[in-house]
Parts: structure tokens; sequence; C-alpha cells
């Protein structure tokens, strides 16, 4: 859903922000991962833009879909610092042109978006799976 009647403490679209969650695979086997989605918009053709920050397992991966075409900004690879169980902590900063995404507090991706957008974020779920999302927390930066 869009979200809409949906109470909450945190602004619905944003750009120069911090997102912190613990998420915790519960059952199933991920397809295409899980994790966070941010700056999502839809471009004036109707193309589905957005940055995906993902794990599973030990693996994580960055993913960005631009005019709704999926492009690997960082193909899925083994991290020391992701959990094979339990819970992992994802936080994404997004501030300006800088997106940095950071697993269990030990940065795993920095890149650059060339042309920052406000847009909406949220959790991203393969299908198949069930996830558990805990201790969201959210911080607008200046």
């Amino acid at each position: 859903g869009d979200g809409a009647g949906v109470n909450t403490p945190f602004p619905r679209e944003a750009m120069n922000f911090e997102l912190a969650v613990d998420v915790e695979l519960l059952d199933g086997t991920p397809e295409s991962g899980y994790g966070v989605f941010i700056r999502d918009y839809t471009d004036d053709k109707g193309g589905l833009n957005q940055y995906r920050f993902l794990v599973y397992e030990d693996w994580c991966a960055v993913e960005q879909s631009e005019g709704g075409f999926p492009l690997a900004l960082s193909e899925w690879a083994q991290h020391s610092a992701v959990r094979t169980s339990g819970v992992n902590r994802l936080i994404v900063r997004a501030k300006g042109e800088n997106l940095t995404f950071f697993v269990n507090v030990v940065e795993v991706w920095h890149g650059v978006d060339e042309w920052p957008h406000s847009g909406a974020y949220g959790f991203f779920v393969s299908q198949g799976i069930r996830v558990a999302f805990d201790n969201l927390s959210f911080t607008e930066l200046p």
C-alpha cells in the first residue's frame, strides 16, 4: 500500500536522512534478499526509480532501479559484517549525492547518486519469505 491513513511520526518522503532498522529472516529462502529501499519515486515517463540495500545470509548487495530497469551497483558479495542468522542492523545514510550502507555498524558500501531526488522509503522483502523488522529509527539530516 501507499501508507495512506497510517499514523507515523516519519515523513512519507525524504532525501537527506539516516534510516536504521534491525532485520531478521524468520522463514523461507529469499530469491533476491531483504532490506531497505530509499528515494523511491516515479519519473515523468512512469518509470520506477529507487535504491535497495539488501542482505541474505552473510551476503549483501546494493541495487538501483532507474526508469524501471534494475541495475546492480554492488553485486551480491559475502561480507564478514553480515550475520548468517539472527538480527542484522541495517543503516542507510543518504545526504545529497552521497549514499552509504552499513551492516552492524560496518560500512559495506558507499556510492554517489548522480541525480539526488526526494522519495519514499521503506522495507524490501523478496517473495516467499517472512522477515521481522524492529527498532526503526529515522533521522532527517540537514
